[in-house]
This record gives structure tokens, sequence and C-alpha cells, in this order.
């Protein structure tokens, strides 16, 4: 058997691509849980300590954020590019259906 560092080469796993894929997906979970209990936290401390000030300024930055993202989102593009595909499946199903069918003489 070959060694590589000193390790068997019959001892490292193969790449799993859906095993790698699964990781990415459970980490951005995680990441996501995150930021909802985190956000939450800070709400309910901010409301609990009555720092009602700080929580409309932290608000009005979320919302001017979002709104930041859905501006500089270049939505028509992609809506652009959905319905050229649409159009170009619709195109091939109604030439599949303009062929005449060959008919014996």
């Amino acid at each position: 058997m070959s060694t590589v560092v000193g390790i068997e080469a019959s001892v490292i796993p193969p790449l799993n691509i859906d095993n790698n894929k699964r990781r990415i997906r459970s980490a951005r979970r995680h990441r996501k849980l995150l930021w909802i209990f985190g956000g939450t936290f800070t709400i309910c401390a901010l409301l609990y300590w009555e720092q009602a000030g700080l929580l409309f300024v932290l608000s009005t930055l979320a919302i001017c954020g979002l709104l930041l993202v859905v501006a500089f989102s270049n939505l028509e593009v992609r809506d652009k590019e959905i319905h050229n595909r649409a159009l170009e499946k619709l195109s091939t199903n109604s030439d599949e259906r303009k062929q005449p069918e060959k008919k014996a003489a």
C-alpha cells in the first residue's frame, strides 16, 4: 500500500461531494439560526432595558439595508433570462407540433 506522509492511502476516505454540500447547507442553516436568535435576543434586551430610541435607529438602518439590497439586485436580467428560456421551450414544442407527418404514397 502506498503511504502519504506516513498515512496509508487506504485510510484516507475518498472526497465525497454530496457530503461537502451537506456540510455547507448545515453551516448556512446554523448561521441563519444564529442571526435569527441573535436578533431576537438583541430586540428583547433593548425592549427590556427600555431603549426604544436605539431600537428605532437599528430598525431604520435594517430597513434601509434591505431596501439597498433590493434596489441593487438585478432582477430584470434574471426575469429576462427566465422569460427567454420559456420562449425557447415554447418554440421548440410548437416546432415539434408543426412538423407534418410523412404520408405513405
